[in-house]
């Protein structure tokens, strides 16, 4: 049969997907040599198990075996370089079985190249012998040569329609509406939910120039101005938020990218760009940040709640620690009741302070001031705060500590957290039970700590217990019907003041039953072994007597701490009223003022601010020292003191020592 090459090529122009190109290139190869034949073609970037194969309904034909054979004499073209004649021996033997086990004893292979020549595939047919018709080689190598340049041209129309594929897939079904602008045609291409952003347009409505009808007017002269700047600039790229306008007129937040195609001169030819809806998104940030500004005011109003409880809670202890300093005075000696009282006081000043301690340290707005301090004394320093809990429940205490080990640390918030644990492990312990404190050093990948255990044989902890140890408001369920009082306030607090220290704590216990063990891992101070000294304040001598100045609306609290004043040996004067404290400070200046801030008619702020005016001339060591004695604590609370002239803020209570002290520091001669 005469081969048609016209109609060959007619209908190899007329097909588009490559394996029907392949086919009909076989089929074609077949007719000519009369043969069976194969075919199979490499596309560009992909492996050979990937290659496309065309093997017609040849009887008896392994696929799995003509893929094989096949890739054989691709291989065998590669390194021949021209078409090839094979005829069977034992070199060819397994081809032969794969592509013509009952065939001709020859076979015919000829390369299919991409327009640079690269091999892509071939064509392999049958023939009688070795000395095959020229003619139809020929005729085959043409076969070959138009088929490889029409494989190369329908992979590449074939790739371009599955990009396309891709994008509109990916518009239609993403909220992304894409659009791709050949500038210079002002040809537009739209895909994606544009009916839904543009209120019912059609893509095919769609013009280069839609900002300026579809966007926003409060946002259309600036998308407009930025995005025409981008166009004729040299950008690579250009975003923007706005607004468009839907059906209804209602508005719809939107953020669009755009990428420009550049020619040398840096013109854009070419402009793809992305609008995404982002409505939903807006109105969540929108709700998001409500919520935030209500949760920041709300944060405000418990900080002031808290001041304001606070002070409500400390102003009436400080009487009633006063009441009971001058009893314990005038008994001389041991009173079971008095001790009583003054046991149940301080627990309940610990817990007026862990409440509000607590919302500070876990704002993180505790200031640390951290020096090299020896975990001993510190130790020690705990033992004596919890001393009368320890005493009262005949507990035995045992301490194994190394010498030498420090730490660079607050000495007053690690003492509460030491004490915290103490008092934790004395409560929780039966009467008569054994504590033990041990601190060691600790070598690891990640550098020396310092570590300390606080161990008791008490009640134990359940495994869900230890799971919830450190949350706030949390006590064992066998604590509760121990009935040992506290907020579960104390083990959040230590969490939270370790963690403030670079270090970490673990609950450790075996059961209900067995005790428990609580172990703080601190780094090992870094500190110069000079600083040293500093970690441990020596006690401030007794200050002499001095001229003092009470100021507190509370009368019981003002006449008391002025008895206890009075009987250390100093002269008190005392004022209700702020008025009344500016006409005794116009007599006659006290040395030191205790100023309460919550005072009628004027606030110890602003009778601070009239007091230092109102102050007589002289050196600063001789002006008289002002101490806002209050009730408010928290660290606003200080700077405000500060900044309106006081020199000291001190949190009721405050015991006579405490006073006796910082009298006398206020006193020294560099306090000025």
């Amino acid at each position: 049969m005469t081969f048609e090459l016209t109609s060959f090529v007619q209908e190899l122009m007329a097909l588009r997907r490559p394996q029907d190109l392949l086919e009909h290139a076989r089929r074609a190869a077949g007719e000519v040599a009369g043969q069976p034949a194969f075919a199979s073609h490499l596309q560009p970037g992909r492996s050979w198990e990937q290659a496309t194969v065309a093997k017609g309904g040849t009887a008896g034909v392994s696929a799995v075996a003509v893929r094989s054979a096949l890739h054989a004499l691709h291989r065998r073209l590669s390194l021949a370089g021209g078409p090839l004649r094979l005829a069977h021996g034992d070199e060819t033997a397994a081809v032969f079985r794969a592509l013509f086990p009952e065939g001709p004893p020859g076979l015919s292979v000829v390369p299919l190249r991409n327009r640079a020549g690269r091999l892509t595939g071939a064509l392999v047919v049958g023939h009688a012998g070795p000395d095959g018709t020229t003619g139809a080689d020929e005729t085959l190598q043409t076969i070959a040569s138009l088929a490889g340049s029409a494989l190369e041209t329908a992979w590449h129309h074939a790739g371009a329609l599955r990009d396309q594929e891709r994008m509109q897939l990916f518009s239609e079904t993403t909220e992304e509406s894409l659009w791709d602008w050949q500038v210079a045609l002002d040809d537009l291409w739209w895909g994606g939910h544009v009916d839904q952003l543009f209120g019912g347009v059609g893509r095919g409505a769609m013009r280069s120039d839609w900002r300026r009808t579809r966007v926003h007017p409060d946002d259309a002269d600036r998308v407009i101005r930025a995005f025409d700047a981008a166009l004729l600039g040299d950008a690579s790229a250009w975003n923007a938020e706005y607004r468009l306008r839907d059906v209804d007129g209602r508005a719809v937040h939107v953020r669009e990218h755009v990428y420009f195609l550049r020619e040398a001169d840096g013109r854009a030819h070419r402009a793809i760009g992305t609008v995404r809806d982002i409505t939903a998104l807006k109105l969540l940030l929108l709700g998001e940040t409500a919520a935030r500004a209500d949760a920041e005011r709300a944060s405000g109003v418990k900080d002031e709640f808290l001041a304001m409880l606070g002070h409500e809670l400390r102003n009436p202890l400080a009487p009633i620690v006063s009441v009971l300093t001058l009893l314990e005075r005038r008994a001389g000696g041991p009173d079971r009741p008095l001790e009583i009282l003054r046991r149940q006081t301080q627990h309940l000043i610990r817990l007026v302070d862990d409440l509000l301690d607590v919302s500070r340290i876990s704002s993180g707005k505790v200031e640390l001031s951290l020096r090299r301090t020896e975990i001993g004394p510190l130790v020690h320093r705990a033992l004596e705060m919890v001393h009368p809990l320890i005493e009262q429940r005949r507990h035995r205490v045992v301490l194994e500590l190394d010498e030498g080990l420090a730490i660079d640390a607050d000495a007053a918030r690690m003492t509460q957290v030491l004490s915290n644990l103490l008092a934790n492990a004395a409560k929780y312990t039966e009467p008569g039970g054994l504590i033990t404190v041990v601190t060691t050093a600790v070598t690891s990948a990640e550098g020396d700590d310092v570590v300390v255990t606080v161990r008791d044989n008490g009640i134990g902890m359940s495994a869900e217990a230890l799971t919830t140890a450190f949350d706030l408001f949390t006590q064992g369920r066998q604590a509760l019907d121990r009935a040992q009082g506290g907020l579960g306030l104390g083990l959040s607090i230590v969490r939270n003041i370790v963690k403030l220290h670079g270090g970490t704590v673990e609950a450790r216990s075996g059961g209900v039953g067995q005790g428990s063990a609580v172990v703080v891992r601190m780094p090992r101070s870094r500190l110069s072994s000079e600083e040293r000294a500093g970690a441990t304040p020596t006690p401030a001598p007794r200050a002499p007597s001095r001229e003092l100045l009470v100021i507190d609306d509370n009368e019981d609290a003002a006449n008391l701490l002025g008895q206890l004043l009075v009987e250390r040996g100093h002269t008190v004067r005392i004022a209700h009223h702020p008025d009344e404290a500016l006409r005794l400070f116009d007599e006659r200046e006290p040395q030191v003022a205790f100023i309460d801030i919550g005072l009628p008619m004027m606030d110890g702020y602003e009778l601070a601010r009239r007091l230092r005016a109102q102050t007589r001339g002289g050196r600063s060591s001789e002006r008289p020292r002002l101490v806002a004695l209050t009730g408010y604590g928290l660290a606003s609370d200080r700077a405000r003191a500060l900044a309106a002239g006081f020199d000291e803020h001190v949190v009721k209570p405050v015991s006579p020592e405490r006073l006796e002290a910082l009298i006398a520091q206020l006193m020294t001669p560099s306090a000025g």
